[in-house]
């Protein structure tokens, strides 16, 4: 089979497209070829030539979608010529911001479509009741369902998307450490993530720990990695800490980590590995204990009695949200883990065999595989589309009016 996929992004090391390299790279083991279209010029490289090693054929938009209130179908010709260049036998737009343009060339060409919401709640950027959808969250797909009574029949819950041929327990190598200047002794507290405003909450509170830990002298390391605006404030927020501690350097801010090799080291670096997201999954895979996040300083071990919590908001920590606030913070939880060694290593075995049981690339790749072979059966029509496309014009205007209408309200 021939596959296209298409990103209204350009590729960066984000989860979103980590889970689709993992699929890509299973379906190309299995004989299948995989195209990738996406915007020129937005790419990191290293991604892309992670996408590029396993085989994948990668292709720029002339002039992608737009990226405006409304769906755009601008790009479409690109997804047709490529089409009928390479045979496609079914497109797969990985992000809503392709999607319209997908649909289109779709219907031109009379090929399958199929369409994947990367995660979050559910909110206003819902695919046709007629286009299958793959989603990796139970808590999208039944708020997609609910709100927008789509075919339930349509939608796959697809959440193994982890590459355990990549993401595995190995020795850290002395050219990672001296690369970095990372500590060997010591616990090491180990956080990756984008270092973006949205991000703010789980930094400060990677931070805060940071902050008591430094005025106790423990012979322990926090370090953050990642890429973003923030990156300038942290380090120089770490240098104002470092100081307050008699042991030395206690915060690492390590920048971007662009190769899926070097955030593999890194998790193997780690004692503990803090966050939320797909990251925690990448680092469960590496058999490490995982803390999940909440937004308002809760933390959370996790293990058997808590997963299925977990598991069913995508490892985004919004489990978090319905209980009762006035639980122990992180600051207690990691300070337990930096004593026992027994927690420790009941927490990392756990981790280990929950991604190889239900979790690993080539369980979710099959999965994949049997929607595509049900989504070539499936015939769309140009009525399809426009009753799908009003809707969410109106689904938009109805959104927009009642922000109005609330901000007109005194407070």
């Amino acid at each position: 089979m021939n596959i296209l996929s298409v990103f209204g992004w350009g590729i960066r090391i984000g989860g979103h497209f980590q889970s689709a390299l993992a699929h890509m790279k299973c379906l190309e083991k299995m004989g299948h070829h995989l195209h990738v279209l996406m915007p020129g010029g937005e790419s990191a490289a290293d991604v892309v030539q992670e996408f590029i090693n396993c085989g994948v054929a990668m292709h720029l938009f002339h002039k992608g979608p737009r990226r405006g209130r409304f769906p755009s179908y601008r790009g479409a010709g690109d997804i047709v010529r490529i089409c009928k260049d390479s045979k496609i036998d079914l497109i797969h737009a990985h992000d809503f911001i392709s999607f319209p343009a997908s649909y289109i060339a779709a219907l031109r060409m009379r090929k399958g479509i199929i369409f994947t919401k990367p995660g979050g709640p559910a909110n206003n950027l819902f695919p046709p009741r007629t286009v299958d959808a793959i989603l990796y969250s139970e808590e999208l797909l039944e708020g997609m369902v609910t709100q927008y009574s789509l075919d339930p029949n349509n939608i796959f819950l697809i959440r193994a998307r982890i590459d355990t041929d990549s993401y595995k327990p190995e020795q850290v190598t002395a050219a990672f450490l001296q690369k970095y200047k990372l500590p060997q002794a010591g616990r090491k507290i180990v956080m990756a993530t984008r270092l973006e405003d949205n991000k703010k909450p789980w930094i400060d509170m990677m931070l805060n720990f940071a902050e008591r830990l430094a005025e106790k002298d423990e012979p322990a390391h926090i370090i953050i990695a990642g890429e973003g605006k923030l990156l300038d404030e942290l380090e120089a927020n770490s240098c104002s800490m470092d100081t307050k501690n008699l042991i030395g350097r206690i915060v690492h801010i390590i920048g971007p980590l662009y190769t899926i090799r070097e955030l593999n080291q890194l998790y193997n670096y780690a004692d503990v590995v803090v966050g939320n997201g797909r990251g925690i999954l990448e680092a469960m895979a590496c058999g490490k204990p995982v803390v999940i996040l909440g937004e308002y300083d809760e933390g959370e071990l996790v293990g058997a009695e808590n997963i299925q919590d977990i598991a069913y908001f995508n490892f985004s920590g919004r489990h978090f949200r319905p209980q009762a606030r006035g639980k122990s913070g992180l600051t207690p939880l990691l300070y337990k883990l930096m004593t026992d060694q027994q927690l420790l290593a009941e927490a990392g075995s756990f981790s280990l065999d929950y991604i190889k049981k239900y979790m690993a690339a080539e369980i979710g790749a099959n999965a994949v595989l049997a929607v595509y072979q049900r989504a070539l059966l499936k015939k769309h029509s140009y009525r399809d589309y426009l009753q799908w496309y009003l809707r969410l014009i109106w689904t938009f205007f109805l959104a927009s009016s009642k922000r109005r209408l609330v901000a007109r309200i005194p407070a």
